[in-house]
């Protein structure tokens, strides 16, 4: 197989999912972004097929609001 043909096969996407599956993948993703103030979402990815998705929140806590006044 010519290096052009190789290359072409890499960058065209590769249709895995319904339409509903991508629809309902990008509706979870949006409800792990949503109201997440500091942190992290991340999408695994096995074989072009979104199988989990991760979010990680932080806590920041005020360090000024936490501390007695004496």
């Amino acid at each position: 197989m010519a290096r052009e043909e190789l290359l072409n096969m890499s960058t065209q996407p590769r249709v895995i999912h319904s339409q509903e599956q991508n629809q309902d993948i990008a509706h979870k993703i949006l409800l792990a972004i949503k109201d997440l103030r500091f942190g992290s979402v991340e999408v695994v990815i096995h074989d072009s097929k979104v199988v989990q998705i991760e979010r990680k929140e932080k806590i920041r806590i005020d360090s000024t609001s936490s501390q007695s006044t004496k």
